[in-house]
């Protein structure tokens, strides 16, 4: 069994822009365990920060071929895929992991921004509808939005954004306050829907103190 404390260090130092110093954390880890898909996935966003786009890809694909009916494995696969330029393989993957997990509102943010992007408006729409949807509905966030709609300001996180690289502003997002506008713990962490629902329940602000989960 790998050793907890390295891994939560190596998990300290990505976050704090040192992914060398991670590497060799989850390299000692791996040697301990070699089908952790948890490491495997941890590891693949470093060589991503790296960008060592050989590397990465193989560790996602063997964290998927390890855990093929978990949708994050899927998920972090597509983010580096649509990072290294193959956003026909991270719509794939997208799709597979929103079919495992039909209420992931990430993933299927992320599917329309892609689809938007390759010119599949109509398709694009719906994953956003469908994600607005499942954000819209959950009691936290009607709390916030009725204060919204009474006046409040939205503070907008600054220079955080769920796909790798920024998209075209579109009617969709010009209409909905900021819903999609934050990613906490990208890979490091499980806990993608959840964790947006932190953000939510803190007013639209990132939570710098919270602590990245199982991925």
């Amino acid at each position: 069994m790998y050793s907890n404390k390295k891994h939560e260090e190596a998990i300290v130092l990505l976050k704090n822009g040192k992914p060398e110093e991670a590497l060799i954390l989850l390299n000692y880890c791996l040697e301990e365990d070699p089908h952790n898909p948890v490491l495997l996935c941890e590891r693949g966003t470093v060589f991503l920060h790296l960008n060592k786009k050989k590397e990465s890809l193989a560790d996602m694909n063997k964290a998927v071929e390890l855990d093929p009916e978990y949708s994050y494995r899927y998920s972090s696969r597509a983010y580096v895929r649509d990072f290294f330029g193959d956003t026909e393989g991270a719509i794939t993957d997208y799709e597979i992991a929103v079919k495992l997990d039909p209420e992931d509102a990430v993933a299927l943010n992320n599917l329309g921004l892609l689809m938007e992007k390759l010119g599949y408006m109509e398709a694009a729409k719906r994953n956003f509808a469908q994600a607005d949807s499942l954000v819209r509905n959950e009691p936290s966030f009607k709390q916030r939005l009725s204060e919204l709609e009474d006046g409040e300001p939205v503070n907008h996180p600054e220079g955080v954004e769920l796909q790798p690289r920024k998209q075209e502003t579109n009617e969709h997002n010009r209409n909905t306050p900021s819903l999609f506008k934050t990613m906490l713990g990208v890979f490091t962490s499980k806990k993608g829907f959840s964790e947006f629902m932190n953000f939510l329940r803190n007013g639209f602000k990132i939570n710098e103190n919270d602590e990245s989960g199982k991925s």
